[in-house]
């Protein structure tokens, strides 16, 4: 059980097909690698469940990395109605046999009889932030002098 709890709208939103996910993982020298991962989901746990396919992908490297060196990641999440979300995570376990893995095999094997299943991510949600424009923008102009650009300042002077 993850010890933080996703909203039911996030959860929701997470499992949906038509939701837009990626993973930002950091590569050993620190640069960032970001990758769409349509098979991202919340189990009934909570969990975030990644299935990687490929034994070998970078990003089942950096998966290892992260839970080796105690390193974050971050799921971003893209709603079909615009919105958007940062889920600041930490790998929680790779699973590959037992219970959990035959599970998610079967179900990969009667969508697709070419699969690849090499490992099943456990991902435990740490925090989320709406990242989408009407939040930001209401975010990073509180507490703050008013700013208004030029280009802004000369349209109405025009119009």
């Amino acid at each position: 059980m993850s010890k933080y709890t996703l909203a039911a709208e996030i959860r929701e939103l997470l499992n949906r097909a038509d939701s837009v996910k990626t993973l930002a993982l950091l590569a050993e020298d620190g640069s960032p690698y970001v990758i769409f991962v349509p098979g991202l989901h919340v189990d009934d746990d909570g969990r975030l469940v990644y299935p990687e396919a490929f034994e070998h992908s970078q990003a089942n490297a950096h998966l290892v990395r992260s839970i080796w060196f105690d390193q974050p990641i971050t799921a971003a999440l893209l709603a079909a109605d615009g919105r958007s979300f940062q889920i600041f995570c930490k790998p929680y376990k790779a699973v590959i046999s037992g219970p959990v893995y035959e599970h998610y095999y079967r179900q990969k094997q009667q969508r697709n009889e070419n699969f690849s299943l090499s490992t099943i991510w456990l991902i435990d949600p740490l925090s989320i932030t709406e990242t989408s424009d009407a939040v930001r923008g209401v975010e990073s102009e509180s507490d703050r002098m008013p700013l208004l650009h030029l280009d802004r300042i000369a349209v109405k002077a025009v119009g």
